[in-house]
């Protein structure tokens, strides 16, 4: 059991550590690189508990730009997630058959090397399709989505404050939304990653209502 305790402290450490910063490092640089390619500016990457974000300015392509620079991102993680099936294919001589079934607690505890190195890989995998889906398709201000939502209103004809307005109020309804479920998760299920999209949540709220106070 105590061998067991400290390979799941391992595997933790490794996924939220180097991974986890990893894989952030490689979404900014996917702003960052493209603000630089549309003419923009950037002036560094910050990262904190609860992600990163690149200082990136205006780029030369107005709205449309903007829209490429925040789609960039997410789709950084498509390759990422290329990388991780390969070297799972590679850990496990070609069978990909129980990729999408990895028991993550029997393979890093009770699976040897072979095992812990493939759950890993199919964490790290999930880990980059979870971080794309969520920032690209939730349209909550400041998230990747909510700024994309922002310039696809532009984009359809509609003023800059009310397109920033629309974009504040859909990003404070789905905070509240999220928040429920964060407090379910808490004290119905007793998920403590429950308390992690509680942070989020607060993160969302604070930013879509000081964006909202701004543009109202």
């Amino acid at each position: 059991a105590f061998q067991q305790n400290i390979l799941w402290l391992l595997y933790l450490f490794l996924m939220f550590g180097p991974i986890l910063t990893i894989t952030i490092l490689v979404h900014e640089y996917g702003h960052a690189i493209t603000t630089k390619l549309l003419g923009g500016q950037v002036d560094g990457i910050v990262l904190w508990p609860l992600g990163g974000f690149a200082l990136c300015g205006p780029t030369d392509s107005g709205p449309c730009g903007d829209l490429k620079v925040a789609v960039a991102g997410p789709l950084a993680h498509i390759p990422q997630m290329i990388i991780w099936v390969g070297v799972y294919a590679s850990v496990m001589a070609g069978d990909l058959t129980g990729f999408l079934k990895e028991d993550t607690w029997t393979s890093v505890t009770s699976g040897g090397s072979t095992g812990f190195f493939s759950a890993i890989c199919a964490s790290s995998f999930y880990f980059n399709a979870y971080l794309m889906v969520f920032n690209l398709f939730v349209p909550a201000y400041p998230l990747d989505g909510g700024r994309c939502l922002a310039c696809i209103l532009i984009l359809c004809g509609i003023e800059v404050e009310k397109a920033a307005l629309l974009t504040a109020i859909s990003a404070i309804i789905l905070g509240v939304l999220f928040g429920i479920i964060g407090l379910a998760m808490v004290f119905f299920y007793g998920q403590t990653s429950g308390l992690f999209m509680l942070l989020i949540v607060a993160f969302i709220l604070e930013s879509s209502i000081r964006l909202y106070k701004l543009v109202k």
